[in-house]
């Protein structure tokens, strides 16, 4: 009786620290993306690239191949635009890191889109076919509510609202791929309604990595003149 005792103490050790660590375990997200989008003018345009991220570093870096060969470096509320090594352009990001489908992701709270641990609150749950529909709003404030849909548990809609419930951007999310727990939509798409007119942004991700170790200098990489 008492080796049985030992081995379950055992087995039960072994589990709260398994999940404790699978927990933190996905820190460092890199991917191979290409991104098509039709602007409010009809104009088509298509980037290629590749993007890290390191939760812990906090800064998403989109390596550029194609129209041209740039970097853009997303940290804190600026974004970084690198020409040939030389820091071109510093403007305003408006969405941190934090905020982002990689760090979601890698945190596990991709499913609510991070609307649990902000300020926003649910307020109301509906269920739609095999779609779970949820509203979240901040109270006194300026913002507009949010909805989101989830499917088994999996982030697949989000519609942000202004103050007077006018749509200003729905996202979808799609396809997604599962690695070693970590579960990512491998297809975003995004409507921005401006001026009663509407672009389109269609993301792909292939080739994702997770906790890769290869490539340090890429997830913290350097800006030009910053120390």
């Amino acid at each position: 009786m008492r080796k049985i005792l030992f081995v379950l103490s055992i087995f039960i050790v072994c589990f709260l620290f398994h999940t404790d660590i699978s927990a933190q375990i996905h820190s460092r997200f890199e991917a191979e993306f290409s991104i098509k989008e039709k602007d409010i003018n009809g104009n088509k345009l298509l980037t290629v690239g590749k993007v890290y991220y390191d939760k812990t570093i906090q800064k998403i870096v989109f390596d550029i191949s194609f129209p041209q060969k740039q970097v853009l470096i997303f940290q804190d509320s600026l974004v970084y635009q690198i020409d040939a090594d030389t820091l071109t352009k510093v403007s305003p990001s408006g969405i941190p890191p934090t905020f982002t489908v990689y760090h979601l992701a890698l945190n596990g709270n991709l499913e609510y889109f991070g609307l649990k641990e902000s300020h926003y609150i649910l307020s109301e749950v509906e269920e739609e076919d095999s779609l779970i529909i949820s509203s979240w709003f901040i109270p006194d404030s300026n913002f507009g509510k949010i909805m989101l849909s989830q499917n088994s548990k999996k982030l697949t809609g989000l519609i942000s609202f202004d103050k007077e419930e006018n749509i200003l951007s729905k996202q979808f999310f799609e396809d997604y791929i599962s690695i070693s727990g970590f579960e990512f939509p491998s297809r975003i798409i995004q409507y921005l309604f401006v001026l009663d007119k509407k672009t389109i942004k269609v993301t792909t991700y292939r080739k994702v990595l997770v906790n890769e170790m290869e490539n340090d200098h890429m997830y913290d990489y350097p800006i030009p003149g910053f120390m």
